[in-house]
């Protein structure tokens, strides 16, 4: 049953009591005061060691204006079926294009780079927009772009880059041609996971 602002102030005492083993143990004036408040609003918003309420008031200097995040994504997914369908001549132009969506929803895009089945992003995430909605965005958008002549697989994967670990990531990024010389996108995405130590199961991994 709910405590209402009257039975509220008795009810932390005897939780005040049991904590310190000291039965009737009384608070200072400063705590009583608190106490009268806490009961006249019938809310506590956390109980510190003592199982008492810390009453805190927003005063000027105690809020944050602004939301401040560093966030940095890199994103990879292919065609649907992994069909190798970005020719290369196709490839600048739709990197271009990738990063120009991106802009045009505030994303900060580092890095784009692939091959003829799929793709790799690197960027930087705005507070205001979450993970998935930046993927659709840039999927759906560069789908309409090539028409009939691009699908995306429905997933992706996402992985976190640390600012120290930006550049060799945007090199790795830039040099997808090279890399895929010796390894398909298959066994790339695959080291990936298990680098980021992430479980998978092989059989449904690709569709």
């Amino acid at each position: 049953m709910a405590l209402s602002p009257v039975a509220f102030q008795p009810a932390l005492l005897r939780r005040l009591e049991g904590a310190t083993g000291v039965p009737g143990m009384r608070l200072s004036s400063a705590r009583s005061r608190a106490f009268k408040k806490v009961a006249r609003v019938g809310a506590v918003e956390a109980l510190g060691p003592w199982g008492v309420g810390n009453v805190s008031q927003a005063r000027r200097g105690d809020t944050l204006p602004h939301t401040f995040s560093k966030n940095y994504v890199h994103v990879i997914f292919s065609t649907k079926e992994r069909r190798k369908i970005i020719r290369k001549e196709l490839q600048p132009r739709l990197w271009a294009y990738l990063a120009g969506i991106a802009k045009n929803h505030d994303i900060n895009m580092l890095a784009v780079g692939g091959t003829e089945d799929h793709v790799h992003l690197l960027f930087h995430l705005p507070p205001k927009l979450a993970l998935a909605k930046a993927v659709l965005l840039l999927k759906a958008n560069s789908s309409k772009w090539m028409r009939k002549d691009l699908s995306w697989q429905e997933g992706y994967g996402a992985f976190s880059v640390s600012s120290s670990n930006l550049g060799p990531v945007i090199r790795y990024i830039r040099n997808q041609e090279k890399h895929h010389r010796k390894f398909t996108f298959e066994e790339e995405f695959r080291a990936i996971l298990r680098r980021h130590g992430i479980e998978y199961d092989p059989r449904g991994l690709f569709g």
